[in-house]
């Protein structure tokens, strides 16, 4: 038996799956839904989502075991997060790797296993998605893509795990959930469609082997009527277009998932712990990561211009800027009027980067532009909350020997282009 093998990057992916914090939590509907819908399409004894620790293999959804999990050097799936794409052993027992496993030769006796690995939004892989079964069979072609559309499902939802906990960051999560729910509701409906294209090829299967069993028995009269029937069925549930309307099903499924991992990628960007990194990075790249977490704020209250000019890279913490893009956005949309507008300018300016953010509401009043950047000064009538902590933003970025200026509507950054890095903050 080999072991199954340990990455490379061992440490780094260890790091990304318990960053999820989705280890020994309890059942979800969300997951078992997916177990579920293999165990319809496929019925087979043994279905698991599976996540690969340091020395176990943890289930978060499972069929057909009672137990959560188990010792990681003999799990297929420690294979399977080290293998590219599917993981398909048609007979364990003519797999050197696998064919003396002890859940092999013993119970439960597995002869058949195919996983997906499945891997967190910056490309770690953390699991797996598996079905086995206790005899050899094969998979079809488009059995393996209802096998990869499941993975995917179990994929993004696993990712969303992270995501829902970091609710907890109030109004900005819930501008990126409500941008969440749009794909996840065509995902969901297209894997409700899938699930009746499954129920329908299904029927086609079973009396597809019945034909085969008529040709072994040299049964031409049975053979020419199955043959009949299975092409009457075939009409009736319209099998060509289900099997050209499954790779669009997929590829819509694929569109929605990559939309919402940008969306959680971005969000662990600027939730992660800060631990004063430095990267060259164009301006453009953080506020376009903000706007997308801030989407589902922006297009109930307000309309974003972007003009961006030809800036150089900076160096900078992405996290630190960002949390300075979150409140000036923030701010904005709460001084804009409904339906109002929010441009934001990039542009160079001697040895400075300036991003200018300007509404298209009220002015603010002369008396307080003096003010606006001080700690603790709030505009708003008492009970009415403080505000947002401007001058928080305004201390981040004089760190970085630059400033916000404040016009009116319109609030400037200034970052220098050339910075020395013991002058960036920690």
């Amino acid at each position: 038996m080999l072991e199954a093998p340990v990455p490379r990057n061992e440490t780094e992916r260890l790091t990304a799956l318990r960053a999820l914090n989705i280890l020994d939590t309890p059942a979800e509907e969300r997951f078992d839904r997916i177990v579920r819908m293999a165990k319809h399409i496929f019925n087979v004894p043994f279905i698991t989502l599976s996540l690969v620790d340091g020395g176990r293999v943890w289930f978060k959804s499972r069929i057909g075991t009672e137990s959560t999990g188990g010792p990681r050097a003999v799990s297929f799936c420690g294979h399977a997060v080290v293998h590219d794409g599917l993981l398909l052993v048609p007979d364990t027992k003519k797999d050197p790797r696998f064919a003396d496993n002890p859940f092999v030769t013993g119970k439960p006796y597995i002869r058949f296993y195919a996983g997906y690995p499945l891997s967190n939004t910056t490309g770690f892989r953390i699991g797996a998605f598996c079905i086995q079964d206790t005899v050899p069979r094969e998979l079809t072609g488009e059995e393996k893509k209802m096998l990869e559309g499941l993975a995917a499902w179990a994929e993004l939802e696993v990712n969303l795990f992270q995501c829902r906990q970091l609710a907890s960051i109030g109004q900005l999560a819930a501008g990126a959930a409500q941008e969440i729910n749009n794909p996840m509701g065509f995902i969901s409906s297209n894997m409700d469609v899938l699930g009746r294209y499954v129920s329908d090829y299904g029927k086609v299967l079973v009396m597809a082997n019945h034909l085969k069993e008529s040709v072994q028995e040299e049964n031409l009269p049975k053979a020419k009527s199955i043959a009949g029937e299975i092409t009457k069925l075939e009409e009736e549930i319209n099998l060509d277009y289900i099997l050209g309307d499954v790779d669009n099903l997929l590829t819509d499924n694929q569109k929605g998932i990559e939309r919402i991992r940008k969306i959680i990628t971005n969000l662990r960007t600027f939730a992660r712990e800060d631990r004063g990194d430095l990267e060259l990075i164009k301006i453009e790249h953080i506020i376009e990561a903000i706007l997308t977490i801030l989407q589902g704020e922006i297009k109930h209250k307000s309309r974003f211009r972007k003009n961006y000019g030809d800036t150089p890279f900076i160096q900078c913490n992405p996290q630190q800027l960002g949390q300075v893009f979150i409140n000036l956005f923030l701010n904005a949309m709460q001084a804009v009027e409904e339906d109002g507008v929010i441009e934001v300018t990039t542009y160079r300016r001697d040895k400075n980067v300036c991003v200018d953010i300007r509404e298209t509401g009220k002015d603010i009043d002369k008396q307080n532009l003096d003010q606006i950047l001080d700690p603790f000064f709030t505009a708003k009538a008492v009970g009415q909350g403080t505000g947002l902590d401007l001058s928080v933003s305004r201390e981040i970025v004089k760190k970085y020997g630059g400033d916000i200026q404040v016009q009116t509507t319109t609030f400037t950054v200034l970052l220098p282009v050339e910075k020395k890095r013991k002058e960036v903050p920690q």
